[in-house]
Formats: C-alpha cells, sequence, structure tokens
C-alpha cells in the first residue's frame, strides 16, 4: 500500500483482499498515523527494519531465522493468481487488478535470455 492512504482505505483494502498477514516496512510517522486507523487488531502483523514505532509481534529477521529454507520449487499453473494490486484510478475509489500467473510465467522462463516486454 502506498503511504498517502487514508485509514477508511487501508481497512477496506485489507478486508476486500481478505488479508491474513501485514507486513510493514520504512513508513515516516505522518502516514502511518493515519494509515494504522484501518488496520484490525486481530491482523498478523510481520515489521521489517525501518518499520514505524509500535508493537509488531515478529520481525522478518525472527521469521528467517527459525524457518527451513524451501528445499523445492513450487510449480504454479497458468490459472493461478500470481498477484494483486490495488490502486487509484482519476477517483477517490481504489481499484482491483488481478494477474495470473498465466501472465508471469513466459516472461519470468525468458528472464535470463531477453529484455521482459
Amino acid at each position: 500500500m502506498y503511504p498517502t492512504l487514508t485509514g477508511e482505505t487501508v481497512a477496506y483494502i485489507l478486508e476486500h483482499s481478505e488479508s491474513k498477514m501485514l507486513f510493514v516496512g520504512k513508513l515516516d510517522k505522518k502516514p502511518w498515523e493515519e494509515m494504522k486507523t484501518g488496520v484490525p487488531g486481530a491482523l498478523g502483523k510481520v515489521s521489517f527494519p525501518m518499520k514505524p514505532d509500535g508493537d509488531w509481534g515478529e520481525t522478518w529477521d525472527s521469521i528467517i531465522e527459525k524457518t527451513e529454507p524451501i528445499k523445492e520449487m513450487v510449480e504454479r499453473t497458468p490459472d493461478e493468481i500470481a498477484t494483486i494490486i490495488y490502486t487509484s484510478g482519476t477517483s477517490d475509489a481504489v481499484f482491483l487488478i488481478i494477474i495470473f500467473c498465466s501472465w508471469f510465467l513466459p516472461r519470468a522462463l525468458d528472464v535470463n535470455s531477453k529484455p521482459i516486454s
């Protein structure tokens, strides 16, 4: 999420996306004070270095330290969702963009052989 969002928009995005975890990194105090009003208290939180002050439960470094590395690559199918993006348009409303693996897979496979288009 970008740092100009209101607490109301943050709440909408987190609810609409059915988010289970919030990863927070570098944010200045002013935007975070507004944004955090939209973060549900029960939502899991993980902090990266340079996070805003506050109680963040677990840090990214502690998760990496106690987690075994992935041993095998997970194969994805073209119809799986790769990522979702919320963006603003010309109005105040946010828009959802869904990107499927079918868009990413051919580009990822070619990343070492030619520029991504």
